[in-house]
């Protein structure tokens, strides 16, 4: 089953938590004021993807060190992280993916053939694929066993979407040149 397969249907049969918002939470709720702006300012999916990825990052460096000092200019242009639990940050990451899995699958609805949806998936495998390297990093930093198993979620979930992102990455790849392909003969 392809990334784009599981986003356009089979994600929760496989285990991916989709959660609905809790009572009184919207989907961008967790973020600052001035990363929801990012968000509104970022349409095409290309971007999007950076967007949330950029969201994501940021989630996962303040559970990795909780001490660690904010850049400046990500405080001025994304707004100051919230101090919150290796947990709770932890739970804002995996938020941030499945926005953007969310966001996938609305674009792959409008166009599947859209060029950038190719563009999100690398930026989207080739930053997951880093972040599952930290992800497992912080494994040992982690006594609390709560926190352990929020990770351990986070984990098993950012694998399967990575692998699945994989697969649809060659899949567009292919499509694209099968495309490119069927232009060249009807110039001819």
């Amino acid at each position: 089953m392809t990334f784009l397969s599981v986003i356009c249907g089979a994600w929760p049969v496989l285990g991916l938590p989709l959660r609905p918002p809790e009572p009184g939470q919207g989907p961008l709720d967790y973020l600052t004021a001035e990363e929801v702006e990012q968000v509104r300012d970022a349409q095409p999916i290309d971007w999007r993807v950076k967007v949330f990825m950029k969201i994501a990052e940021r989630r996962l460096m303040a559970a990795e060190d909780p001490q660690a000092p904010q850049i400046k200019k990500d405080e001025a242009d994304w707004g100051a992280l919230p101090t919150l639990a290796r947990a709770d940050l932890l739970r804002q990451y995996s938020r941030a993916i499945e926005e953007m899995i969310t966001n996938f699958e609305e674009a792959y609805d409008r166009n599947p053939k859209d060029e950038r949806l190719l563009k999100a998936l690398t930026t989207f495998t080739e930053q997951t694929a880093k972040h599952l390297q930290r992800l497992e990093a912080l494994r040992s930093n982690i006594a609390d066993e709560a926190t352990r198993q929020v990770l351990e979620q986070v984990l098993d979930d950012l694998k399967l979407a990575y692998e699945d992102a994989r697969q649809s990455e060659e899949q567009f790849k292919v499509e694209q040149e099968q495309r490119k392909k069927e232009k060249e003969k009807k110039k001819n």
